[in-house]
């Protein structure tokens, strides 16, 4: 429900939105997302959200691969809670 709130905000004129008494945007404004991209500095900052996202996302797969194989493979005392709090999570 947020993600269609915000995408029916980001459709609606300026005038739409503050009144707020429809959440159906008419007509759809999709000149937004242009005046959002040059005016917002979206193009200087979508590159460095990726790269972060990329960088985060390698890193907790390389160490959720390590952690896998490792609850998989080796017997140690509790592992078994800790499977269980992994998986219950």
């Amino acid at each position: 429900m947020p993600v269609l709130w915000v995408l029916s905000g980001s459709l609606q004129s300026s005038e739409q939105l503050y009144k707020g008494t429809n959440p159906i945007p008419h007509p759809f404004e999709w000149g937004n997302f242009a005046t959002a991209w040059n005016e917002g500095g979206f193009s200087q900052y979508l590159p460095n959200s990726l790269l972060y996202t990329a960088v985060a996302v390698l890193g907790i797969l390389i160490i959720s691969s390590l952690v896998g194989y490792a609850l998989a493979r080796i017997e140690f005392p509790g592992r078994g809670a800790i499977v269980a709090a992994v998986l219950s999570s």
